[in-house]
């Protein structure tokens, strides 16, 4: 987890990253939620040790509620299984589906970008500026690599964040730096379940 990472609010949001961190601490900033202490965990091989040495900590009895968010990648049923897997071995309550919190401490689930499709933190950002006209440029600029390589792009979430923000006056904008420079719409609608799940912590 987060170096010298002390339990501080009742309320955790354990998320994968760096990139994660700042997008969840900003979009908590702009619902005016100050009590949710948001997590990296470091990676997604980190979720699990992390979860099983949670309940040892001294202030673990102080927690009331505990969200997990992680990217459903390429997967999305994949990756619940292994969050609900992780669960049960840090002998934690285990939701049966996202969005439907349970136990004590109450445990929730978000998985990105909605909670059903395959993707990522990337996929959910770019859906919150799909009426930015430059997202047409950006389709344009994937759309003639793939008529001349024949192919997909391999990693098409990330490259299309990279493609959009070198848009940006600063150039080769990083992706954590966005959230905190405001480039996501963060009232954008694709953001209401989202913010269902950061409501029920």
């Amino acid at each position: 987890m987060d170096k010298k990472f002390i339990i501080q609010s009742p309320k955790l949001l354990l998320v994968e990253g760096s990139h994660e961190k700042k997008f969840f601490s900003r979009l908590l900033s702009n619902m005016n939620v100050t009590d949710i202490q948001v997590v990296a965990v470091e990676g997604e091989h980190n979720f699990a040790p992390n979860l099983r040495n949670l309940p040892s900590d001294e202030k673990f009895d102080e927690v009331v509620s505990i969200g997990i968010v992680r990217d459903a990648d390429k997967s999305f049923k994949a990756k619940m299984t292994s969050i609900q897997d992780a669960l049960r071995r840090a002998k934690l309550p285990v939701p049966t589906s996202p969005l439907e919190p349970t136990g004590t401490p109450k445990i929730n689930i978000f998985i990105m970008p909605n909670n059903a499709d395959d993707g990522a933190l990337e996929k959910l950002c770019m859906e919150t500026v799909s009426d930015d006209p430059v997202i047409q440029c950006v389709d344009d600029y994937f759309n003639c690599l793939q008529a001349l390589q024949n192919r997909s792009h391999p990693n098409i979430y990330k490259a299309r964040v990279q493609a959009y923000l070198a848009c940006k006056n600063e150039g080769n904008v990083h992706m954590s730096t966005a959230s905190e420079l405001g480039y996501w719409n963060f009232t954008s609608p694709t953001l209401d379940s989202l913010k269902q799940f950061l409501g029920s912590l």
